[in-house]
C-alpha cells in the first residue's frame, strides 16, 4: 500500500537523517517556524491532516455501504421483498408521526 511505499522510500533515502529527533526538536527553537511562511507552513499541515481525517471517514463509511449492498444483492427475490416491505412498513409508520409533528 501506500504506506509501505513511503516508509520503503525513507528507508532508502537520506530522508531519515531529517527526521531525527535533534533536528526536529531545532525546528520549535528557530525563528522561522513563527514567522508568516512559517505559520502558512503549520496552517496547511493542519489543513492537509484534517482531510486527510475526514477522507478516511468517509471512506471507511462507503466501504461499509457497499458491504450492505453487496449483502442485500446476495438475498434470495423472496428475502429481498420482506426487507423491502419492512421498509415500507417502518417508512409508513414514521410518515404519520412526522405529520403530527409538523401541526
Amino acid at each position: 500500500g501506500v504506506f509501505r511505499d513511503v516508509a520503503q522510500v525513507l528507508l532508502c533515502s537520506n530522508a531519515v537523517a531529517i527526521f531525527n529527533a535533534e533536528l526536529l526538536r531545532n525546528i520549535a527553537k528557530t525563528a522561522w517556524a513563527r514567522q508568516e511562511a512559517g505559520i502558512t507552513l503549520w496552517i496547511f499541515l493542519a489543513l492537509s491532516s484534517m482531510c486527510l481525517a475526514v477522507s478516511l471517514i468517509w471512506d471507511r463509511r462507503e466501504r461499509e455501504h457497499q458491504r450492505s449492498l453487496s449483502r442485500s444483492e446476495s438475498l434470495s427475490p423472496k428475502e429481498r421483498f420482506m426487507l423491502a416491505a419492512s421498509r415500507r412498513s417502518e417508512l409508513a409508520q414514521a410518515a404519520p408521526e412526522e405529520e403530527l409533528e409538523s401541526e
